[in-house]
């Protein structure tokens, strides 16, 4: 198995539809022409949502300080994770997947915490697809402990 082995943690399945995502990572710079369709991607994902801002670029706009660069995707999503680096390394992204995923645990992230302040029945439906998603987390992460164990023996 690989070092820097995703499936391990239960991240395994990758979806590259935003209608059947639930996180975002971005990654490298973000200029203003593609500002709004970031958002319209973010905007097509189903709640509940997250979002991880990987590198410095897309955190902050490195050292980008011109007019066309946006100087953070925060300024159109919100962020849960921000990963540093220039370029950002394999332990720093998985580091940040895993405390997105103690965040989720948690209830602390900021779609979970604007689902909260929207409604008594959204926040139901959120609470619930956030707890269905830490359970295929947990599931991921029994299924690869018990290959790991069935390719040790």
């Amino acid at each position: 198995s690989s070092h820097y082995d995703l499936s391990r943690f239960g991240a395994e399945v990758v979806r590259f539809s935003p209608r059947q995502s639930d996180l975002m990572i971005v990654a490298g710079t973000v200029v203003d022409k593609m500002g709004p369709v970031l958002k319209r991607i973010w905007d097509q994902m189903p709640d509940p949502k997250w979002c991880i801002a990987m590198g410095v670029c897309a955190s902050s706009g490195g050292f980008y300080r011109a007019y066309h660069v946006m100087q953070g995707i925060d300024e159109i999503v919100p962020v849960d994770i921000y990963v540093p680096g220039c370029p950002p390394t394999p332990e720093g992204l998985i580091h940040g997947i895993i405390k997105l995923q103690e965040l989720i645990g948690r209830g602390e992230t900021r779609s979970q915490l604007s689902m909260k302040a929207r409604g008594p029945g959204e926040q139901e439906n959120a609470e619930a697809a956030a707890k269905r998603a830490i359970a295929a987390l947990e599931d991921g992460k029994l299924k690869a402990m018990t290959d790991a164990s069935r390719k040790g023996s």
